[in-house]
């Protein structure tokens, strides 16, 4: 059995060494800040249609479909996005730490 277990770990390491695991960090994604590497803010009153889509499990018409929503009641608070047609906890769940919400100028 011990001869197995190290088979698997050799397996494993080669598997993660192939896959560049162990190289050097890849760069930052067009979306992220230099600062923290973190994904930049959606304003949800402010946003357009291409940076909703941006976000994770949004497309075109949950897009749209958030515009419509604000342009009849603007947002107060991130969690009002779950009233908008389509989108509901789990989709919130993904992307609530890339929302944010300002005033409607």
């Amino acid at each position: 059995m011990n001869t197995l277990t190290s088979l698997l770990r050799s397996l494993l390491l080669a598997l993660a060494l192939g896959f560049g695991l162990s190289g050097p960090a890849p760069a930052l994604g067009q979306d992220a800040t230099p600062e923290t590497g973190a994904a930049p803010r959606v304003d949800l009153n402010h946003a357009t249609e291409a940076e909703l889509v941006a976000l994770p499990g949004i497309g075109p018409s949950k897009a749209a479909a958030i515009v419509a929503y604000r342009e009849r009641r603007p947002f107060q608070r991130i969690e009002q996005i779950m009233r908008v047609r389509g989108i509901g906890r789990g989709t919130f769940r993904q992307i609530r730490d890339r929302l944010t919400v300002s005033p409607r100028r």
